[in-house]
């Protein structure tokens, strides 16, 4: 149990930190988009990009977790499913900050 809860940290700390990560860079994308977009759309697309980029660490964070929680014999069955739900509503958090990335590259692009 206590390489449970070990695991747990460890796992939650990494998925917090890159998804707030995520969000800041969203967040930066989109205040170089309204305030310079007309100036230089280039420094907003690379904030953009780089949302992306960290929702792509993120998708590999949650495959690796989900091989080590599964590989785990001491894991029990309830311990590994709440911890698939928690990766997963993780994952699906970054799936939404890469979605207003792509809003975001889209706006520039016609602008």
């Amino acid at each position: 149990m206590r390489n449970q809860k070990l695991f747990t940290r460890r796992k939650k700390v990494d998925f917090y930190q890159l998804l707030i990560d995520h969000a800041q860079k969203v967040y930066e994308a989109y205040r170089f988009l309204v305030d310079y977009l007309e100036e230089n759309p280039a420094v907003a697309m690379e904030h953009a990009k780089r949302a992306k980029a960290t929702e792509n660490q993120m998708n590999i964070l949650d495959l690796e977790s989900l091989a080590q929680l599964f590989d785990n014999v001491e894991n029990t069955p309830a311990f590994m499913m709440k911890m698939r739900e928690l990766y997963r509503h993780l994952k699906r958090s970054a799936n939404r900050c890469d979605e207003a990335a792509n809003i975001i590259s889209d706006i520039i692009v016609k602008s």
